[in-house]
């Protein structure tokens, strides 16, 4: 009896300790779900798969001939809006003077992510970058929607930037279950242990994790940006205007430290991985002239030469006139609400109907003082008038041409947030952009170079490129850039 009794007693105090170890490793799995992290430090993220090849490649190209297209999208908030970014610009324009840089900031100044997440497809489309550096405070689920958004729709290398110091951070916490309460440093709560802080939760853990999730590099600027005052003995208010902003002073150490951290990525491998871009020579012409590329897979398709190719109907992908290719239209971002703020009016316009290039216009009929409620008409350039609608559902225009969601309307948040007023009749307008004519003209050593998007968007091949341009125009082309997706 008693031999039975220590037995049932140890049965209970081990299944009491299994059940008790069960729940935290349930626990630890709920809370890595909810709050991702990694243990990988950020360099050995930047060092995974080689997230900057393409940049390597291009910087790493030489050559005096200002020739090989580079184009970088800025993209985030208001802290991308600063200085810092074209500052960065100037000096890489005058590092390498063989990249004919297209450069473009297209940060919205109070979009955090809910809200950017809504935007960026439009702006990524319209400049179809090779780089994209972006950064946004917010929500982390509508954030990794946004990254989602980038690797399906761009083959761009892409820097995620945590956040700057606004004030002293906590240091980084391991995060994770704990059989016993501690006081270590950046840490809080038992047995859940958690970062310290939202900005150092998403600049330590969030943001490495996603970059590692989707092959990106990351700049911990939060880590640099503090060692940088340490450094220098300052405080982080001497690099601010106000609470968040950056002053003269700080637009200036942000871009210097943006431009190292490039410099260290681009520069620190002897040997350069094999990049997304591929150089392709113009085939020989076939018996009626024309040529024909084949090409396993692509994003975009470029054709660099010294003549500026002709507009329309030349190029076939595949036996298809590029001109009705989906790929190549987009609905570009709407106009702003007025000069000095840079919101569109409405954040997003989708399509359930394929597209031609025009020029789209909401005429606001009438609105309430409040701006939550209006009446509109909608207008396209071809198309002419395609139907009405009202700010509290969803329209789809009568041509399926053009989609609005009711959350996507700005006007009652511009009220709220500006003390706006808006009164009938209000335009607000877009284009509905042909994106497989793009041209870049450049300076180079030998005259000017212009390079000539003939598609985009693609994906898994082969494809096959027709160009009827006739003669004095093909063998105007020295070569073609073929620029492989992200998913291959």
């Amino acid at each position: 009896m008693v031999v039975f009794r220590k037995n049932k007693k140890r049965i209970f105090v081990a299944s009491f300790l299994t059940i008790v170890s069960l729940c935290f490793l349930g626990a630890g799995f709920l809370l890595d779900n909810r709050f991702p992290n990694t243990d990988l430090s950020i360099e050995e993220i930047n060092a995974h798969g080689d997230p900057m090849a393409n940049t390597r490649q291009v910087f790493q190209s030489g050559g005096a001939a200002r020739s090989v297209p580079f184009r970088i999208l800025f993209y985030g908030q208001s802290i991308t809006e600063g200085a810092w970014p074209s500052q960065v610009v100037d000096i890489w324009r005058a590092r390498y003077p063989h990249l004919a840089i297209v450069s473009e900031n297209r940060a919205i100044g109070g979009f955090a992510s809910p809200r950017l997440r809504r935007t960026i497809e439009a702006d990524v489309a319209d400049l179809s970058p090779d780089l994209v550096v972006f950064h946004v405070y917010g929500s982390h689920p509508e954030y990794e929607e946004t990254i989602e958004i980038l690797n399906r729709m761009t083959s761009a290398d892409v820097i995620l930037q945590t956040d700057h110091a606004k004030a002293w951070p906590a240091p980084r916490c391991e995060m994770g279950v704990t059989f016993f309460p501690s006081k270590s440093p950046g840490c809080t709560g038992f047995p859940f242990r958690q970062q310290i802080g939202w900005s150092e939760y998403m600049s330590y853990h969030f943001v490495p994790t996603v970059a590692l999730r989707y092959g990106f590099a990351v700049e911990p600027r939060l880590q640099r940006w503090t060692e940088q005052l340490q450094r220098r003995g300052l405080e982080p208010s001497d690099m601010l205007k106000d609470m968040v902003h950056l002053n003269e002073d700080g637009e200036r150490m942000m871009a210097e430290l943006f431009d190292a951290f490039v410099e260290k990525l681009v520069h620190e491998r002897k040997t350069p991985s094999k990049g997304r871009r591929i150089r392709m020579n113009v085939p020989a012409p076939e018996t009626d002239g024309s040529i024909t590329l084949t090409v396993p897979e692509a994003y975009r398709i470029e054709a660099v030469g010294n003549t500026l190719l002709p507009p329309n109907g030349l190029v076939e992908v595949s036996q298809q006139p590029v001109e009705t290719l989906d790929e190549c239209y987009m609905h570009g971002r709407p106009s702003r609400l007025n000069k000095d703020l840079v919101w569109p009016g409405i954040m997003q316009v989708g399509a359930s109907a394929p597209l031609v290039e025009e020029t789209w216009t909401v005429v606001i009929t009438n609105i309430t003082e409040d701006a939550e409620s209006f009446s509109y008409e909608v207008f396209g350039s071809i198309t002419g008038y395609d139907g009405a609608g009202s700010s509290d559902q969803d329209f789809t225009s009568s041509s399926q041409r053009v989609v609005l969601r009711a959350q996507d309307w700005m006007l009652a948040e511009a009220r709220k947030a500006f003390d706006m007023s808006f009164s009938a009749p209000l335009e607000i307008f877009w284009r509905a952009r042909y994106l497989c004519d793009d041209t870049v003209e450049v300076a180079s050593a030998h005259g000017t170079k212009y390079i000539r998007t003939l598609a985009t968007g693609l994906g898994a091949g082969p494809h096959f490129i027709r160009l009827t341009m006739g003669a004095d125009n093909l063998a105007a082309i020295d070569y073609f850039l073929i620029t492989r997706s992200r998913a291959f």
